[in-house]
């Protein structure tokens, strides 16, 4: 068992608040805390890891679905992984950094820019994870220069962001994605063609998918969205989990990834499952498959990865 405050302490870095969650402390130190200082036995410090979790859009650090998923990782790491800091931050317009709601809008709602700024807060995201990793330790006063590994995990737009995170940095090694999407552009091609885009034609034709999902942006995705660094992410642990009643988020871009991982070689290291009778929400079977995972995999390294390759599970899976 755990003991830990759950009360999380602010630390601003750079244009972000950042909402840390200490590791919990467990019951092994608790007793040596209590030993007589003659009596203890000095250890090697082992530097901790980072976990991110990057919420979905039209949400916050701040809400309290946030900071209980925030309290449900750090007690699932808690039990079987290393010491880990959870970390939550606002996304860009979003809670504390809301200039525009409006700009958080679909199309159909009226949106225009609805793809390029959607894009915009996930690679935003990606950059606060990669700013967090180079000065957490600092600000925190960690004796580490460096977290040991890191892990991301996210819901629906902060799923899309965290395989996002998980392709393009490379000391993120472990990510978990709740109803994301690996591919921006072919998730925006569905929402298209489904929606009702007559309020963006201001009374004229709706505008052409190219003119929503301009080729600067299509470029950009394409160099940057998880499903198409496969070579990038083979090696990591990626969990994607989804409803198969999802409409908003088709589960098809999270098994083609998967199923590109496993032609690569990914092993037990790529996981997705889709979920009976689940839309667009994270069921409590779904969480605990994907905090098991997180538990099972944080951290992965070069050890762990050469014992996959032979073979060899690198660590039991978490019970919840």
């Amino acid at each position: 068992m755990a003991a830990a405050s759950s009360a999380a302490e602010e630390v601003l870095l750079g244009p972000h608040v950042l909402r840390v969650l200490r590791p919990a402390v467990q019951e092994h130190e608790q007793r040596e805390q209590r030993e007589p200082q003659e009596r203890r036995r000095p250890q090697p410090a082992e530097p901790p890891c980072a976990c991110f979790v990057l919420h979905g859009r039209g949400s916050s650090a701040d809400t309290p679905y946030t900071a209980s998923l925030c309290a449900r990782v750090r007690d699932a790491l808690a039990e079987r992984g290393p010491a880990t800091y959870v970390v939550a931050f606002d996304a860009a317009n979003h809670g504390r950094r809301t200039v525009d709601a409006a700009r958080n809008a679909a199309w159909a709602d009226g949106n225009r820019a609805h793809a390029v700024d959607m894009y915009a807060q996930m690679v935003e995201a990606a950059q606060a994870v990669s700013l967090a990793l180079d000065l957490l330790p600092a600000a925190l006063g960690l004796p580490h220069a460096s977290f040991r590994a890191a892990a991301v995990v996210g819901v629906s737009q902060g799923g899309h962001a965290a395989l996002l995170v998980a392709a393009n940095e490379p000391r993120v090694t472990v990510c978990v994605s709740f109803i994301g999407c690996p591919d921006c552009e072919g998730l925006m091609r569905g929402r298209y063609a489904a929606s009702d885009l007559a309020r963006l034609g201001a009374g004229q034709p709706a505008p052409a998918f190219a003119d929503l999902f301009p080729p600067a942006l299509a470029a950009l995705a394409r160099r940057m969205d998880a499903t198409h660094r496969v070579e990038d992410l083979r090696r990591k642990a990626v969990c994607m989990l989804s409803g198969d009643d999802d409409a908003l988020v088709p589960k098809a871009f999270s098994e083609d990834l998967a199923r590109s991982l496993a032609v690569a070689g990914a092993g037990p290291r790529c996981s997705f499952r889709s979920f009976a009778g689940v839309a667009h929400a994270v069921s409590e079977d779904m969480l605990a498959e994907g905090l098991a995972f997180l538990a099972r995999w944080l951290p992965v390294d070069a050890a762990a990865a050469a014992a996959v390759e032979a073979g060899v599970s690198a660590r039991a899976p978490a019970q919840l």
